[in-house]
This record gives C-alpha cells, structure tokens and sequence, in this order.
C-alpha cells in the first residue's frame, strides 16, 4: 500500500511540473506573439496613387502581358537605352512631413534581368534606394541620402516567383515620387538607373504599387 502510494505521489508531482511547463511554454509564445505584434506598425493611411497610364517612362518599355505562362495584370518593363539613363517614374503624391511611409510593389524577375531598383524621392538629396535581386529573393542594397532616416528595405515570396519589394521610411517631405526599374547592378545601389550592360528588363504589376502612411 505505502508503495503504490509513493508511485501515486510521484505520478502527481510529474504532472504538476509537465503542466506548469507546459503553461509557461504558452505563456511565453503569446509573451513574443504579442511582442511581434506590438513592434508592427499599424497602417494609419493608405494613399492614393495615380493609375499606371499617368506614370511616366523615361527610356523604358512597358508592355502589357500577352502571354499566358505570367499574370494576366503583369507588364513587362524593359530598357531601351544602356548608355543612358532609364526608369519609370510615378509623379508627386502628397505626403505629411516627416512621417514614416512603407513603399511596395510585386515584381518578378524578366527574361533578361532579375535585379530591381525602386526609389522614394522628395527634394533633392533626400531619398531612398534599394536594389533587390529577384532571382534569389534578396534586397542586394539599400541606401537612405539627405534627411530621409531610418531607411530600410524588405523583400517577400509571392506565389509563381514573385515578390513583393517594399522600402519603408520617414520621409522629410511635403511631396514623394516614387521611381523603378530594371538594372544589372553595374554601378553603386544610388544610381541604379544609369548605364546598363544589356536591355535588362523586370515584370510588375501595376495595381500592387502601394504607399501606404505608418506609426512610428
């Protein structure tokens, strides 16, 4: 009897300890969820930007898809100069000086190329550039010039290859264009747009090009 109720006490204690493990386990996991959410800005605006038929080319091709193996949304957008320089520019949005913004759009690398330069400009110097490798799903570089602080760059998988390619900012401006394009990474990640080796090109869609207002 005295045997059984040694083992009986044992079994208690056990499962006394396997539980209380198992609440801090708990009690922790939600502790780091809660903190990820805490340290995620919210969205306090999502701006409006003008339709890609108002956008600007400079030296760039841009193609609607045709072909059935890619997203019938996408467009191909290709450089027609490699002495010069060539992007696609979304002319001024306005914005509230000093806020934090995040910039993103779905790109996908092309059949000549696989790197992608996106940039957010206000007044001369104050920018921020990445480049972003789509082939391997990596930012390549980024780099913040002027007053725009605590520049940094993200990239995440899509389905079918894509990616989704966002730089996030305080932007120290009343105004914002926002420039992109295909590059080959032949010079510093500032100047992406300027000469290429080749007609490198990029797909994107369109309708994916957001700027949207974040807290800090």
């Amino acid at each position: 009897m005295k045997k059984l109720i040694l083992i009986l006490l044992i079994l208690v204690s056990f499962s006394c300890k396997y539980g209380n493990k198992e609440n801090v386990k708990s009690e922790n996991l939600e502790t780091i969820n809660k903190s990820k959410e805490d340290k995620e800005p919210k969205v306090l605006n999502k701006l409006v930007l003008p339709s890609h038929t108002l956008w600007s080319f400079v030296r760039l091709s841009f193609e609607e898809n045709t072909s059935s193996k890619e997203r019938l949304d996408a467009f191909k957008v290709t450089r027609t100069s490699i002495d010069e320089t060539a992007y696609a520019v979304v002319n001024e949005t306005p914005i509230i000086y000093g806020s934090k913004y995040r910039i993103s759009i779905n790109a996908k690398k092309g059949d000549n190329g696989h790197l992608f330069g996106l940039r957010a400009i206000g007044e001369y110097p104050h920018r921020i550039d990445a480049v972003f490798d789509l082939k391997n799903g990596l930012v390549k570089d980024n780099k913040s010039s002027g007053d725009f602080i605590e520049g940094r760059a993200t990239i995440a998988p899509l389905e079918n290859d894509w990616y989704k390619c966002t730089i996030i900012s305080e932007l120290d401006a009343d105004m914002v264009k926002i420039i992109f394009g295909p590059t080959s990474g032949l010079r510093k990640t500032i100047v992406w747009e300027a000469q290429t080796k080749d007609f490198c090109d990029v797909f994107v869609v369109p309708s994916s090009l957001t700027i949207e207002e974040l807290s800090h």
